[in-house]
């Protein structure tokens, strides 16, 4: 890691912006922190994070990776603070993400990257999870930021997943829609989306969840579901049938 200059830039129109921002992330990033001034510490963060995102994008990523593993997510958060409302910047991040080789340490903090940006731009955020390799990183992060696109916005978040092949790292936020209050209200909608499931075991609970919600007001419908669907298995099946047929415990 480079070091800081030992004096800041001088002059009448000078900014400690316009140069430290040029050197590594993390003296950028404790200098701001070793200010008295808390507002200041805010802006020179903020306005420092945008400028080594946009002019080295991976140094950022680097230097979030060789932070202790209890303080990645906190240094990753200021930084997704500092590029709210900038796209571009967002999108220059995700690609350094991609550039780097694939470790159980990326993959947490891609993750976490995922989930972050997906609460601010599900869309953006889910689209380029689906675009990294196979691999632990890709299904942590697809299931994140799909899991909040789901929670702020079900059904552009169903649009996305109806045009997906079925697949195990889309089960979670599948499952996830499936079982949604707004949509197991329209059972045989959820039941769609429960048979998608991958996993049987993670199918057979979300089936349940639908068939337990349909038989709530139409018990011969969720019968009806349960005894015909073929994303079932026989033993299944009858250990379904025989829940639906069992009062429910006073």
């Amino acid at each position: 890691l480079q070091v800081l200059p030992t004096t800041p830039p001088s002059g009448p129109t000078a900014d400690p912006r316009d140069s430290w921002d040029e050197l590594d992330p993390r003296a950028t990033a404790h200098l701001a922190l070793a200010l008295d001034d808390p507002a200041l510490t805010a802006d020179l963060l903020d306005a420092w994070f945008r400028r080594c995102v946009a002019h080295r994008p991976a140094a950022v990523v680097d230097w979030l990776l060789s932070e202790p593993a209890a303080q990645r997510g906190t240094w990753l958060q200021l930084v997704l603070n500092a590029l709210r409302e900038r796209p571009t910047e967002l999108a220059q991040l995700a690609a350094a993400f991609s550039s780097f080789a694939p470790t159980p340490e990326r993959d947490a903090l891609l993750a976490q990257f995922a989930e972050a940006w997906s609460a601010a731009q599900p869309p953006a955020a889910v689209e380029f999870a689906a675009t990294l390799p196979d691999g632990l990183g890709r299904t942590h992060a697809l299931t994140l930021s799909l899991q909040n696109w789901i929670a702020s916005d079900v059904n552009a978040a169903s649009a996305w997943l109806a045009r997906r092949a079925p697949g195990p790292e889309l089960d979670t936020p599948v499952f996830a829609l499936a079982t949604d209050p707004a949509v197991v209200a329209f059972p045989a909608l959820a039941a769609q989306w429960a048979e998608r499931i991958v996993n049987p075991d993670v199918r057979l609970q979300g089936i349940r969840v639908v068939a337990d919600t349909w038989a709530t007001h139409d018990l011969a419908a969720a019968r009806r579901f349960v005894a015909t669907t073929s994303a079932l298995s026989e033993e299944f099946r009858r250990t379904l049938l025989a829940e639906l047929d069992s009062p429910p415990a006073s």
